[in-house]
């Protein structure tokens, strides 16, 4: 054997990866940014696994997750690493899954190959294969097979334990509970509303009338009726997407782009003024060092902040592709004209499978330039469920 050779086995055999300091395993976490470094590193060995908890897991950049139409599968979509994920988990087998996520989860309804009143369904998070069990959702057997629509689960950005569960479910009605109830509580009808929920309060916008009523799900009461916001650029017919930011409510309006048009966005921020006046909105410039994710498809979005992502806006970059004055099709050639772009506040990301332009894409708006720009997504999203998603270990 080599004199080399020899040394080399001497170094490894004398060094015990196993017992590394305690105060080096933060140092080493801090390098491993991407969820699945993370997962190797603690499966490396016990001892690895034993001094790190999942809630060491630094924070996330969203990920794009296409839910199957048919099947468990799910594949996720990395934008800073540009990675490609699959995973079948027993939490999603037998299982079909829909839209909308909250910390990590998605909800699920468990396949019937036979004529039922009932849909059996949980919360599931894909990653760590933990699943939440909800109760029994029953209809009537008329009311059930009238509707072909999906069970949607509105959902806040950050789902606890505490929380309220409440869906849409196929009949159109509203549907509430906790984690632990037995049942369901129909508190009304989803039908022409869009709606949002947060802490505690529940957000219907009508579709008809653009009136966003206010409910207490505890008391089941109306507190506020509100009219949206009259958009000084936008026709008052356009319906704003509702999103969570810092425990406040944005109304958010896309100008539908035609020919060469550059897409144009308005937001506002609703003041409930702590019971005293009237409720208002309020039109915002600039958001700050906030980032919203939006997906017009699902009426899914949340908020997080660039100070979220200090691994990544130093190391990583995405290069965007400037949507109208390079664009002929989603192609990997754009993005010889691109411009690389951080992962900075004062910015919309958003997907809209039903905007021919938009349906390949991840699309990014830069507030402050007033400019959107895309880049490859992997998912075609022409038949499957392609959402935000916020990869994450821990459980509810």
């Amino acid at each position: 054997m080599k004199k080399k050779e020899i040394e080399e086995e001497e170094i490894e055999n004398a060094c015990n990866w196993g017992d590394l300091p305690l105060d080096v395993f933060p140092l080493i976490l801090n390098k491993l940014p991407d969820i699945g470094d993370f997962i190797r590193f603690r499966a490396a060995c016990k001892p690895w696994r034993l001094y790190t908890s999942l809630s060491d897991l630094p924070s996330q950049f969203p990920w794009l997750v296409e839910v199957l139409c048919q099947g468990p599968d799910l594949h996720f979509y990395s934008i800073p690493y540009c990675r490609s994920y699959s995973t079948r988990t027993h939490s999603t087998y037998g299982k079909q899954l829909f839209g909308r996520t909250s910390c990590g989860y998605i909800i699920a309804c468990q396949v019937q190959y036979y004529a039922s009143n009932a849909d059996h369904l949980s919360l599931v998070n894909p990653l760590n294969n933990h699943e939440v069990p909800l109760p029994a959702l029953k209809y009537d057997f008329h009311e059930h097979l009238r509707f072909l629509t999906n069970i949607s689960w509105i959902c806040p950005s950050t789902f606890k334990k505490d929380d309220y569960v409440i869906v849409t479910d196929r009949a159109r009605r509203l549907a509430v509970c906790k984690i632990g109830d037995d049942r369901w509580d129909i508190i009304g009808s989803a039908s022409m509303k869009r709606c949002f929920y947060l802490k505690g309060l529940l957000f219907m916008l009508d579709l008809q009338t653009r009136v966003t009523e206010v409910m207490d799900i505890a008391g089941r009461k109306v507190l506020y009726v509100i009219q949206l916001p009259q958009s000084e650029i936008f026709r008052f017919s356009e319906i704003p997407h509702l999103v969570e930011s810092r425990e406040e409510i944005l109304a958010v309006f896309r100008h539908p782009s035609s020919g060469s048009e550059v897409y144009r966005f308005d937001i506002y921020r609703l003041e409930l003024g702590n019971g005293e006046g009237y409720p208002r909105w309020i039109k915002v410039r600039s958001i700050g060092d906030r980032i919203l994710f939006l997906d017009f498809s699902t009426a899914h979005g949340f908020c997080l902040s660039d100070n979220d992502f200090g691994l990544f806006r130093g190391n990583f970059t995405t290069k965007f592709t400037n949507l109208f004055h390079n664009y002929t099709h989603h192609t990997h050639g754009n993005s010889l004209r691109a411009s690389v772009a951080g992962f900075k506040g004062n910015r919309i990301y958003f997907r809209d499978r039903k905007d021919l332009r938009l349906a390949h894409v991840i699309a990014m708006y830069d507030i402050e330039k007033g400019q959107t720009f895309v880049t490859d997504s992997l998912f075609n999203g022409d038949d499957n469920i392609v959402t935000w998603y916020m990869p994450t270990l821990s459980h509810v």
